[in-house]
């Protein structure tokens, strides 16, 4: 796509998507899947069950950045990842 690094986040669900995306200096967001929560996230940005919705908030299972939210928004992203 022609893009920089700094210009993209990753977004994951296993080990291997992390290491992927770690190689290519992204930051990362994970969500967990029933075959990938117990994986080693290490190294990702947030790792949360998934990206919300209405009435159902993300759990946030850990993070590197600061997550406060009920979802996870283009807003969030946009402020987070300028």
């Amino acid at each position: 796509m022609g893009w920089d690094a700094a210009e993209c986040v990753a977004f994951e669900d296993s080990y291997n998507g992390i290491l992927s995306a770690i190689g290519a200096d992204l930051p990362v967001i994970i969500t967990v899947t029933d075959y990938t929560s117990e994986d080693d996230f290490t190294g990702a940005d947030l790792v949360l069950t998934d990206f919300g919705d209405p009435g159902q908030p993300a759990q946030l299972i850990s993070a590197s950045r600061s997550f406060n939210n009920d979802m996870l928004t283009a807003d969030y992203l946009m402020q987070t990842y300028p």
